[in-house]
C-alpha cells in the first residue's frame, strides 16, 4: 500500500501541529501546577540558602533574601515570556497553513492573551494555597515578561524578513 501525497501532507500537518500545540499546552499546565505549595517561597528559599552556604559561605546572610526575591521574580518574567512565545508559535502554525507570513499582530495578541490569562489563573489559584499569596503585582510582572517576548519575536522576525528581502534584491540586481 502506498500513501498518497495528500495523506503524507496531512500526517505532516498533524505532526507539526502536535509539535507546536503540545509544548504550549504542557507549559501552561506546568505553570498552573507550579501554583501549589511545592514552589512556594518557603521551599525555594531553602535552595537559595543551601547555594550560598555551599558555594559562597562568606557572603552575608542579609543578601540571601534579596537574591531569593530577585530569582523568584526573574522566574516569573522568564516563565511567562516562554509561555507567550509558545502560544505565539502555536497560533502562527494554525494560520500558516493558509497564509505565509513571518509575523502577525493576531499571533502576538494570541501569545500575549494566553500568557496573561494563565497569569490571572495562576495568581488566583495561589489564594487557595496557604503557603502562597497571589498578587496583582505578579500578574503585571508576568504580563511584562509575555509582552517582552512578543517584542523580541517581532524584532527578530522583522529583521530576518528585512535581511531576506535585501538578499533577494542583491541577487536580482
Amino acid at each position: 500500500m502506498t500513501s498518497t501525497a495528500s495523506e503524507r501532507a496531512g500526517l505532516f500537518s498533524v505532526r507539526l501541529g502536535l509539535r507546536t500545540w503540545v509544548p504550549a499546552v504542557a507549559w501552561t499546565l506546568l505553570t498552573i501546577a507550579a501554583s501549589g505549595d511545592l514552589l512556594s517561597a518557603h521551599h525555594t528559599g531553602g535552595l537559595v540558602i543551601w547555594f550560598f552556604q555551599t558555594f559562597l559561605p562568606k557572603v552575608d546572610s542579609r543578601y540571601w533574601d534579596y537574591t531569593h526575591t530577585f530569582l523568584r521574580k526573574f522566574g516569573h518574567f522568564f516563565n511567562y515570556g516562554i509561555l507567550s512565545w509558545l502560544w505565539f508559535r502555536a497560533a502562527r502554525f494554525w494560520e500558516l497553513r493558509a497564509v505565509a507570513k513571518s509575523w502577525s499582530l493576531r499571533w502576538a495578541v494570541a501569545g500575549l492573551g494566553f500568557a496573561v490569562a494563565t497569569a490571572l489563573c495562576d495568581e488566583g489559584l495561589q489564594h487557595f494555597v496557604p503557603s502562597r499569596t497571589g498578587s496583582w503585582e505578579d500578574v503585571a510582572l508576568d504580563s511584562c515578561g509575555a509582552l517582552f517576548a512578543q517584542v523580541v519575536i517581532a524584532m527578530l522576525l522583522w529583521r530576518s524578513r528585512g535581511s531576506a528581502s535585501a538578499a533577494r534584491s542583491r541577487t536580482t540586481a
